[in-house]
């Protein structure tokens, strides 16, 4: 079977990710590898051809796109997967006709986050796509090959395939957002080697020679303005991921970022999986994204003897208690000790803030950054708040009549989601979070001393320049 992924150019360049649960315009230098991409590669058998072209991370201009489109048209691929989002979805659009036109014959699939919402679903299908993958799991590739043939055969759209829609329909994972019990799934290795790209990084890198693993997708927590709580949480079992870790380092992997919304779920099980990983030396530098609500001191010291540098954990505001507004738990002791635990642990701790929630006026944002430059924390993601797609808030948008069912710009830029603070205020304010935050001589050194090699300095220095080339220049 020939399977090839497709990721459209992004306008004007822009580093855009897009994927089932997200669409972002990254705030630095980096971009994230495709994850979801990477765990459907994983249902690929051996002699499977598998191929890529990523037109945003080559910084391919359309017509370089589509010469290459023309090129690998010379293969009969029996599926394409593209992607969109919301940060760009009206402009992909035209790219992704273009692709239906070129490989007028295979199963054409597509995945973003905007699906989330009807009134995409409806939108795509109409445009003679062949299918939606709501979830990278569970996936058939050979019943998804033959959809297009009976498809265009048989007239229909109705096809009972799990983890893809087929006809415009309420998002499956809508109809039970109150599911949070994890399920357990077996799943081989993923084609790491075919989404290699030099043009891949992501800011907590120590080494270039990296990937992405995913041991966990969805979320087990059901934050309003996080689309990952409306994705039912999937674990990969640990003798699946031992098989995978075994393979990377075989091949010579000196880095990983764990894809996972929160790492360390399920908790037992990953206590003994970080175990086995210390037992086996198979052991390799990662980075990962962490619930402050995990905390737990032995968790924390397996990962650190497991080669974990650095955890990215949500703080969102200083105002941790309204947060529970918007269905979201942060105790600050337990905040404050899981910080203290990394420092003696010399875990790197990237803090997560939200600036602009709809209840929030400028002092609260203000008191936001203030609140970042206490913490012993060594970076700090400053997002603006805006209207995710399937989000509550979105949902009353429209209802209210403020955003038209099309609109998707604004999950990059805050344009109605704050009550009290303009949409260009707000980014002044990232703006100026990102230099008080950085810009400071206690923060220079201690980004020096936690400084591993060369290499992870001109890590460092790389991003270093994408954050002053946003937010300076």
């Amino acid at each position: 079977m020939n399977i090839l992924f497709l990721t459209p150019p992004s306008p004007k360049n822009i580093r855009l990710f897009r994927s089932i649960d997200c669409s972002m315009n990254t705030k630095a230098a980096y971009l994230w590898q495709p994850y979801d991409y990477l765990i459907i590669s994983s249902y690929a058998k051996k002699d499977d051809n598998v191929s890529f072209l990523d037109g945003t991370v080559d910084s391919l201009s359309k017509d370089e796109f589509y010469k290459k489109l023309i090129e690998l048209k010379k293969t009969n691929w029996d599926i394409v997967f593209s992607c969109t989002g919301s940060g760009a979805y009206h402009e992909d659009v035209p790219i992704l006709l273009e692709i239906r036109k070129i490989f007028f014959n295979s199963t054409i699939c597509v995945l973003g986050d905007v699906f989330i919402d009807k009134w995409f679903i409806e939108d795509i299908l109409s445009k003679d796509f062949d299918g939606i993958v709501y979830n990278p799991y569970h996936i058939d590739l050979n019943q998804i090959s033959k959809i297009r043939e009976k498809k265009l055969k048989d007239n229909t759209n109705k096809f009972d395939i799990e983890s893809i829609i087929t006809e415009p329909i309420d998002h499956p994972f809508l109809k039970d957002l109150k599911k949070k019990k994890v399920t357990v799934v077996d799943a081989n290795v993923p084609r790491h080697d075919v989404f290699q790209n030099k043009g891949y990084s992501w800011p907590f890198n120590t080494k270039k020679r990296y990937t992405t693993v995913t041991t966990m997708w969805g979320c087990t927590y059901s934050c309003d303005y996080c689309n990952s709580g409306r994705m039912h949480p999937i674990a990969k079992t640990n003798e699946n991921i031992i098989k995978e870790f075994e393979y990377l380092n075989e091949k010579g992997f000196k880095e990983i970022q764990f894809s996972d919304k929160v790492f360390g779920v399920p908790k037992v099980e990953r206590k003994e999986l970080l175990k086995k990983i210390i037992e086996k030396e198979l052991a390799i530098s990662f980075s990962c994204y962490f619930h402050p609500s995990m905390f737990d001191e032995e968790l924390l010291e397996l990962m650190k003897k497991a080669k974990c540098h650095t955890i990215v954990i949500g703080i969102d505001s200083a105002n941790l208690k309204d947060l529970a507004l918007h269905n979201r738990k942060v105790n600050e002791n337990t905040l404050h000790k899981l910080i203290d635990k990394a420092n003696e642990l010399k875990i790197n701790v990237c803090g997560d803030f939200i600036l602009g929630l709809p209840h929030e006026t400028e002092e609260d944002i203000l008191r936001t950054i203030e609140y970042s430059k206490k913490l012993k924390i060594d970076f700090a993601s400053f997002n603006v708040f805006a209207l995710s797609p399937g989000s509550p808030d979105r949902t009353k948008a429209i209802q209210e009549g403020k955003i038209p069912e099309n609109a998707c710009e604004e999950t990059l830029s805050n344009v109605t989601s704050s009550k009290h603070v303009s949409g260009d205020r707000l980014i002044e304010l990232r703006r100026k979070a990102n230099r008080e935050f950085y810009f400071r001589p206690w923060m220079f050194f201690r980004r020096i001393r936690r400084l591993q090699s060369i290499e992870h300095l001109m890590i460092q220095l790389n991003q270093m320049v994408g954050i002053i080339k946003n937010n300076i220049v």
